[in-house]
């Protein structure tokens, strides 16, 4: 088949010829009709200016005529003889002789015509088309002509008319102009005025007749800048142009005024106009005509088009083979169009239909065929992305099913590892058990994280908001914390705004797991130095707040090439330094998607070898904008109402809660009071270890996901056995809202507490609930009957460098409480002494600063002076590696604290030593023995018994002390660290 081609049509075309010709031949035409169009519209414009001026002029001369002829008529006629009537006449005459003039009269000067008339005046007004005579209408009007200013400019006249501003008169309601002509008497004396008064109407006909191309505008300005006539409705006639509300009006009214006869450019109204402007001499107005630039363009045009058509068309034969080309062009780009659309859509059963049987045509067939291929690749991958999905949600799927029925089992095996516990017979095996248990729990751990991670994959991680304390949360967030931290050489450090508001709604359970993951991985992967939390709030309306929050740490920190990893699913960073550390590699992950459903992020500033920031905001809404108060204050208050009323060690205790965070402050807020505490993480688990273990009292979640509280509670009620009907199972929600309690006692709960918890309602509800003969009180009473609280006298009122009344007051009054502070003072600033022997250098600077930012606020706590300050200049100058100011003010500083020291030792050593032995001495070593004997077989329901028989002697100091030392190490499980210490005590008293 031969195809005509569509290259040779081109090649035979003149296109560059014509291009290059036509190119030239427009530039040059276009220049000169620039020139003729501007030369023509300057001539039309300016015959336009003279013809309406001079009519405007004529109109105002006519006028001003009338005044001039009773001003001649007044010099003429004698004062003394003057009559009125002809007078009346003649100015009747003379107002109705002219159309536009609508008034006019005789203005005399004080006394000129009556010795006793101020004023006087006869006036002549048009009405309906005639004359109407008032003899003195000053007197009649009550106007005071002689204050006026059309009076004054005729009194002021050397000669000719003078014209007044332009007034809108009372009596016609019409726009008026004044021509005022003075009069005087034989011996030239001025005695009064004549005037005309003449309707603007015809002027402003003569302006509006003015015909300035299609859009454009005439205006008319008076003497003063004022509108006299102004096309359309939207200026007020009498109002100042330069006053205008339109700036650019305003500016051309500017440059008319202060210019004679011109033109300038005007850029208003939409569009930029060619300003021309000519000054009406009688009157000293200004007329403005505005034509639009573009007409003038478009009449330029219209004339290069016909100036040029003649040797155009010369030329448009030759260019019709080029058209026929870019048609052909044209539907080749429309083909290449349909087939990008086809392709955009994903609609592959079009086609594009072949219409020509040339090169063309195979170019249609070819992007058929094109057509074909993508819709069978794109099935394919529609089919892969369909696999890809089922896949992810079988992954997502498996993992939720799989982590649920991973965590019964292993719920299990840590509840009969605790039973085991108990039940131990050597202390090899209870080593064992013990091991089972901690990595039972690890295990659990690990498993939550991978579930979080299910529901953020299948979009099921959900943020439930609800009213809560910010002190509350930080408070339970950092005692958590706090256990991790026991067995670790890390100081905690804390900087908390107390400007953070009291109460807000959220998702504390979401905000409090974000924390604990920041600060459990700082805790990973420090092993000396600090831990640094920071809290802050930035107002961004009128009902929200962004937190912020920064965990600082000390540790191994994070390569630079390993930053992209960060944040990546199972993704563990330097793994052979890092093998010994547990975990997923999923926190970091579940924590910055609850940040951002939480409407934050987390960022990381790292340095390799030096520590990690890691900071997370979020956005919550405020409920209390009230301060929330300083976290020391808060920790104490804390710590006074977490002070439980009895313990129960014998007592067993289920908590049931799907975040593992909520069973750590379960835990913590329940240790206390010694008892026996399991903990499960759903409904099924919960109706599982109730079938095989006897509880006291349990705790169970509302909302959980499969089986809820309802549901579970239901199903422990629907048990054969008797207790299980009976037991006392306590709902926690945080949903306390009216109605839900009828609702919990309706459906088998004995009772209800409201998350976050409260501590006094917790003992309050403990107390409800736990047996009787299970409980061992802790009263208040017992407390000062013990002989165990230390007396104000054992505080000297005046320590050098020391203000006693302050301390005392920062720690609610109790010198016994106090002197326990001074202690334990004395002791971790003599822990903290070594780093200040000596001058710090490059390598222990950081340390040297975080020593003296912590005895700063230890020291403030203890009523220091004014150390306090001094230790915030070496902070300062640590921070800022000053080291002339540290070496300046370190010597006196260290010198100053160690004498503090020795003072407080002087204080504590005798009070905390007691008086002697009480009258308990035979019965705390009976029991100190049985305890120590606890502790070496690990046996730890003699343990709880022995520590609360313990406790519930009077004690003196020095052995409270060391009661307070067991107690600790046990909370903490160190039963190495009680043993030693039991033992000591016991070598003292022998």
């Amino acid at each position: 088949m031969a195809f005509r081609s569509i290259t040779s049509r081109i090649i035979f075309s003149v296109v560059p010829i014509i291009a290059v010709v036509t190119i030239l031949f427009a530039l040059l035409v276009k220049k000169n009709t620039e020139a003729q169009v501007d030369k023509e519209i300057n001539a039309k414009m300016a015959a336009s200016l003279d013809s309406a001026s001079l009519r405007i002029t004529l109109d105002l001369t006519e006028s001003a005529d009338i005044a001039y002829m009773l001003a001649q008529y007044m010099e003429t006629c004698s004062l003394e003889t003057i009559e009125k009537g002809e007078m009346k006449e003649f100015l009747m005459r003379s107002i109705s002789s002219h159309p536009a003039t609508m008034g006019g009269g005789i203005w005399f000067e004080p006394y000129a015509l009556y010795p006793d008339k101020r004023h006087f005046n006869p006036y002549v007004y048009m009405e309906n088309g005639k004359a109407v005579y008032e003899e003195d209408y000053a007197v009649a009007s009550g106007v005071d002509y002689l204050m006026t200013e059309w009076y004054a400019i005729g009194r002021n006249a050397a000669e000719g008319a003078a014209w007044s501003q332009i007034y809108h008169d009372p009596l016609t309601t019409k726009t008026m102009v004044t021509a005022t002509v003075p009069f005087y008497d034989k011996n030239r004396v001025m005695r009064g005025v004549t005037t005309t008064d003449m309707s603007l109407d015809d002027i402003q006909a003569i302006t509006q007749s003015l015909v300035v191309g299609k859009t454009g505008r005439a205006i008319l300005l008076g003497a003063h800048g004022e509108y006299v006539a102004f096309p359309g409705s939207d200026r007020e006639i009498g109002s100042k142009m330069l006053e205008d509300k339109d700036k650019k009006l305003a500016a051309l009214g500017r440059t008319v005024l202060k210019t004679g006869d011109g033109m300038t450019l005007f850029e208003g109204f939409g569009s930029i106009y060619r300003a021309y402007y000519k000054t009406i001499p009688v009157t000293d107005w200004k007329l403005i005509l505005l034509i639009d630039n573009r007409e003038i363009s478009t009449s330029g045009w219209s004339l290069f088009f016909l100036t040029a058509a003649m040797p155009l068309s010369g030329l448009l034969l030759v260019t019709v083979s080029i058209i026929h080309t870019a048609n052909r062009l044209r539907k080749i780009a429309n083909k290449v169009n349909q087939f990008a659309y086809i392709a955009a859509s994903g609609d592959f059963s079009k086609r594009i239909e072949v219409t020509e049987r040339d090169e063309f045509g195979v170019m249609e067939e070819n992007l058929n065929k094109m057509i074909d291929n993508m819709d069978g690749m794109y099935k394919e991958l529609l089919n892969m992305k369909e696999i890809a999905e089922q896949s992810n949600r079988a992954k997502s799927d498996f993992l939720s099913n799989m982590s649920h029925e991973i965590r019964t089992p292993m719920n299990a095996i840590i509840g009969l590892s605790e039973l085991a516990q108990w039940e131990h017979d050597s202390a090899k095996r209870l080593e064992y058990i013990t091991s089972i248990k901690s990595a039972g729990v690890n295990l659990i751990a690990i498993i939550n994280d991978i579930l979080d991670f299910s529901k953020i994959e299948s979009g099921r991680l959900d943020i439930i908001p609800s009213s809560y304390e910010t002190a509350s949360l930080l408070h339970d967030t950092l005692v958590i914390i706090r256990v991790k931290l026991a067995e670790t050489p890390l100081a905690l450090i804390s900087d908390i705004s107390p400007e953070l508001p009291a109460a807000l709604i959220g998702d504390a359970n979401r905000v409090r797991q974000v924390l604990l993951n920041l600060l459990s991985n700082a805790v990973k992967y420090t092993k000396k130095g600090f831990i640094k939390f920071s809290a802050s709030r930035e107002v961004i309306s009128s009902d929200a707040v962004r937190l912020t929050f920064a965990v600082e740490d000390s540790g191994i920190g994070i390569k630079e090439e390993d930053m992209p990893m960060l944040f990546e699913k199972f993704s563990r960073l330097d793994e052979n330094r890092n093998s010994n550390v547990e975990g997923t590699g999923l926190g970091l992950v579940i924590s910055r998607n609850l940040c951002r459903a939480m409407d934050g992020e987390i960022s990381v500033q790292s340095e390799y070898g030096r520590g990690s920031v890691f900071t997370a905001t979020l956005v919550q809404t405020v409920a209390d904008w009230r301060p929330m108060g300083n976290m020391a204050d808060i920790a104490v208050k804390q710590k006074e109402a977490q002070r439980a009323t009895f313990i129960a060690p014998e007592a067993a205790i289920l908590v049931v809660d799907d975040l593992s965070s909520n069973l750590l402050v379960a835990k913590g807020l329940l240790a206390p009071y010694r008892s026996r505490v399991s903990i499960c993480l759903s409904g099924h688990e919960a109706v599982q270890l109730v079938q095989k273990r006897t509880f006291d009292l349990v705790l169970m979640d509302h909302m959980m996901p499969e089986m809820d509280g309802v549901a579970a509670t239901q199903a422990i009620r629907a048990m054969r056995d008797e207790h299980c009907r009976r037991m006392p199972v306590i709902a926690l929600t945080a949903n306390a809202v009216s109605g839900m309690k009828e609702m919990f006692l309706a459906n088998g709960f004995n009772d209800f507490l409201a998350k976050p918890i409260e501590v006094a309602k917790l003992d309050a509800l403990l107390k409800k609930w736990i047996p009787a003969a299970k409980r061992l009180d802790l009263s208040k009473k017992d407390e000062k009957e013990s002989g165990s609280v230390t007396p104000p006298e054992a505080i000297p009122p005046e320590i050098p460098g020391l203000d006693a009344a302050a301390g005392l007051a920062r720690i609610g009054g109790s010198p016994d409480r106090y002197l326990d502070l001074l202690e334990t003072f004395r002791r971790d600033a003599q822990d903290g002494f070594a780093l200040l022997a000596k001058e710090p250098d490059e390598a222990s600077l950081r340390d040297f600063t975080i020593v003296v930012h912590a005895l700063k606020g230890a020291l403030a706590g203890i009523g220091a002076n004014r150390l306090p300050q001094d230790a915030a200049l070496l902070e300062k100058a640590g921070h800022e590696a000053d080291m002339p100011v540290i070496r300046d003010k370190l010597p006196p500083f260290r010198a100053e604290l160690a004498a503090l020291i020795e003072r407080i030792g002087e204080i504590t050593a005798p009070a905390l030593a007691g008086n002697g032995e009480t009258q308990a001495g035979p019965a705390i070593g009976e029991t100190l023995a049985h305890l120590r004997e606890a502790l070496e077989a690990k046996n730890l329901h003699a343990i709880d018994a022995g520590l609360a028989r313990l406790q519930a002697l009077p004690l003196a100091g020095k052995i409270r002390a060391a009661v307070c030392e067991i107690s600790d190490s046990i909370l903490m499980v160190d039963f190495q660290k009680a043993t030693d210490v039991a033992t000591a005590l016991l070598e003292q008293k022998e």
